[in-house]
């Protein structure tokens, strides 16, 4: 076996080395991670499940794109106003180059709350300029005729008439103090979302945005 064959073997088994150390530390992190969070909710007298299925299915319709969805380190409280759900989404997109696909997965830390009234999906996010130009050309960005709340955000919904009638002047003003926030209406379930894993402050600051928020959704249709 000459020198550049056994340098090879060495580099190939570098790599898994590598990898298999980069997986059990993610492992353990994970399972850190978890702890932590179930021990959050039994302090507040929560529910904790690793993993809800279900929870990833409902899912589907805010988060179309991807496979392998899982919802985990899902906590839920029950309030004066309705069931809350905090959890951990993850999904993979692939994505083909150089005849070889790419893998990458995305973690988002999503919050739920009973709205008590059913509604189409509609959701609003934060859009940068060549998003609202591409939704303007296609007709998805649906404009609410709020320059400064048209400006910030992409809306979609599966009725206009329905976007247009709960993005009252409240519920614009709401979304432009929380600029950076992602959030949706289906059925009887308002949610929000942000990029990265749930942490306590955080999963506080989403409840408390969908409460201001769900009042006037309410307010709106009343």
């Amino acid at each position: 076996m000459d020198a550049t064959t056994v340098f090879v073997i060495l580099i190939v088994v570098a790599v898994v080395a590598i990898g298999v150390v980069v997986g059990v530390i993610g492992m353990r992190r994970d399972k850190g991670r978890s702890s932590a969070i179930a021990a959050w909710a039994q302090s507040r007298g929560w529910t904790y499940q690793q993993e809800d299925h279900e929870l990833a299915r409902q899912l589907l319709p805010v988060f179309p794109k991807g496979e392998q969805r899982r919802a985990l380190n899902v906590v839920r409280a029950r309030t004066a106003s309705g069931e809350v759900v905090v959890a951990d989404f993850r999904y993979v997109t692939v994505k083909f180059e150089e005849d070889v696909n790419q893998e990458k997965t995305h973690r988002v830390s999503v919050v739920l709350r009973d709205l008590g009234i059913d509604l189409p999906q509609v959701t609003v996010a934060p859009q940068g300029a060549v998003g609202r130009l591409v939704g303007r050309v296609t007709g998805r960005d649906i404009q609410i005729g709020d320059s400064a709340f048209d400006k910030a955000f992409n809306v979609t919904a599966a009725d206009h008439a329905v976007a247009r009638a709960i993005l009252t002047p409240a519920v614009r003003g709401l979304a432009l103090q929380h600029g950076q926030r992602s959030w949706s209406v289906q059925g009887r379930r308002v949610m929000t979302w942000s990029e990265g894993e749930q942490n306590p402050q955080q999963a506080d600051e989403a409840i408390a945005f969908l409460d201001q928020l769900s009042t006037a959704l309410v307010s709106a249709l009343h």
